[in-house]
């Protein structure tokens, strides 16, 4: 009897059990027939998304369009650039040269491309002693600088050119540098050209003095003795030393162009100039009474303003405080070798005379105007 009661228990605690599952079965179909389809299956361990992940999309591709997909066209073989040749480049140079003078030659470039050679310009090297020097500013002409030359093909540009010795006392130089084009690039093999020199002698005596008088000429008296003068020319130096009655003797030395001056020696102002020495040549050297503050010198234009072309008027104004009159002072205005450079080269240079107070005088000074421009200058008074 009670065994009977409890299996009927049973029997309906799992017959609900299973209408319920029977329920949830009903009930859970239509969610299932609503995802997604199934991926394959992964072989690899399971792993839980990260946070910081995007959720795969649910999106279904878009269809594929009848239209022909369109591709990039191929690309065409090009054809190499025909290889052009080097430009010739060529120099008429003479068997030898003198020493005591510059070395005069012409350098030529011929085209034999079939392609224009633009904005040729030549670049030098002169870092060695026995390099020959072409002055930086238009020393090659429109080769100096840009725009440079242009050459069409079968075209020749001939240039003059010169140049200048570093070291006299060889007897050779080199010419060195190479040709490029406007966009920095060699257009010929790069020049080493040996130049001959024959070394021509020079011997150079003289009388050293010092102008006490201001008066610009040797007087009885003003000789001087002890006085150690020194020629340059370049990195070389020769040197001599007055002696009795201010007499000195360079003995033999090449014979050049060299600078002289620019130092104070004993007292007196020995004013920069150049100094030709030949073959047989007699130097009388003035020594100046030093400045030490007695000239002052000032530089203005006449007018505020010049077109290009115009003739500029320069007023200079000296004033010597000191009690000796200041003989053969010139201005200078440095523009490095240019043509409208003030250059100081006049025959005989400006006399500021001594009246004990101070004296002043204006010299005009002119100079073809470069640009339309407003300059102040400074200036550089020497006295020689």
């Amino acid at each position: 009897m009670n065994t009977s009661r409890g299996a009927r228990s049973v029997a309906r605690i799992f017959a609900a059990l299973t209408a319920a599952a029977v329920l949830t079965s009903a009930f859970a179909g239509p969610a299932a027939a609503e995802d997604p389809a199934p991926t394959p299956t992964s072989t690899a361990p399971s792993t839980v998304p990260s946070p910081s992940e995007a959720p795969p999309s649910s999106e279904v591709p878009p269809p594929s369009s009848t239209q022909p997909e369109s591709k990039p066209a191929a690309a065409q073989p090009q054809d190499d650039p025909v290889p052009q040749p080097d430009l010739d480049v060529s120099f008429d140079i003479a068997d030898s040269y003198p020493t005591n003078a510059d070395v005069h030659f012409t350098i030529k470039i011929h085209n034999p491309r079939s392609v224009p050679a633009e904005g040729l310009q030549v670049a030098q090297w002169f870092d060695k002693p026995d390099d020959l020097v072409v002055p930086f500013i238009d020393g090659w002409g429109p080769l100096s600088g840009k725009p440079g030359v242009t050459l069409q093909p079968g075209e020749t540009f001939t240039q003059a050119v010169v140049g200048q010795l570093q070291d006299i006392s060889q007897d050779h130089a080199n010419l060195r540098g190479f040709v490029y084009d406007k966009d920095g690039h060699g257009v010929a093999p790069g020049f080493d050209i040996p130049i001959k020199l024959e070394k021509t002698p020079g011997h150079a005596t003289g009388v050293v003095y010092g102008d006490a008088n201001g008066n610009g000429t040797f007087d009885a008296g003003e000789e001087l003795t002890g006085i150690t003068l020194t020629l340059r020319y370049s990195s070389l130096t020769y040197q001599a030393t007055s002696g009795k009655g201010g007499h000195f003797d360079f003995g033999e030395i090449p014979a050049a162009k060299y600078h002289f001056g620019g130092d104070v020696l004993g007292g007196w102002l020995f004013p920069f100039q150049n100094i030709e020495v030949g073959a047989d040549t007699e130097l009388l050297v003035r020594g100046a009474p030093p400045l030490d503050g007695k000239l002052t010198a000032s530089m203005a234009f006449t007018q505020d303003s010049y077109q290009v072309g115009d003739l500029a008027h320069v007023a200079v104004k000296l004033t010597n405080s000191g009690s000796v009159p200041l003989t053969g002072i010139v201005a200078e205005c440095d523009r490095f070798g240019a043509s409208y450079a003030l250059k100081g080269t006049g025959p005989a240079g400006a006399t500021s005379p001594a009246t004990g107070c101070g004296s002043r005088r204006v010299r005009p000074a002119r100079s073809t105007s470069p640009s339309r421009c407003r300059r102040a200058l400074s200036t550089a008074a020497s006295s020689r």
